[in-house]
């Protein structure tokens, strides 16, 4: 089955095993709200957190986000970020699971898609970036 993907939801944990065929990827079901945030590491000592708060969660056709203050979440990210020893600028893709947390879904090593929002917002966290490299925030 290599190379192909089949989604299932399972409902009955008893049942869970009737669905394992082969190599099989179990994980939560996670639904909305979904997040994006951008991390910015300066000095070592603290993280500069940007979430953006998904308009359309699959993202397909992309239909903007919002900038959004989800006390939350950024501490939530603040925490992964520094359990992870992460440096420069991350991407994090957050959605909620079904007690109602915020969890995390991927970290990626690189500024996300849609940080211009956090830019046109005033936030200039590209400049902060590369002004971090020199030691001038």
């Amino acid at each position: 089955m290599k190379g192909i993907r089949i989604e299932t939801t399972v409902l009955d944990p008893n049942r869970l095993a009737s669905f394992m065929v082969g190599e099989t990827l179990v994980m939560p079901c996670l639904g909305l709200p979904a997040y994006d945030a951008d991390i910015l590491n300066y000095y070592e000592r603290d993280y500069a957190v940007f979430v953006r708060k998904r308009t359309n969660p699959t993202g397909i056709p992309f239909e903007g986000n919002t900038l959004t203050v989800q006390e939350s979440v950024t501490e939530y990210c603040k925490k992964a970020a520094g359990s992870l020893g992460l440096k420069a600028i991350h991407d994090m893709d957050l959605m909620t699971n079904s007690r109602g947390e915020t969890v995390i879904l991927e970290v990626n090593p690189r500024p996300s898609g849609s940080i211009a929002t956090s830019m046109v917002s005033g936030f200039p966290i590209i400049d902060w970036a590369v002004g971090g490299l020199f030691y001038q925030f």
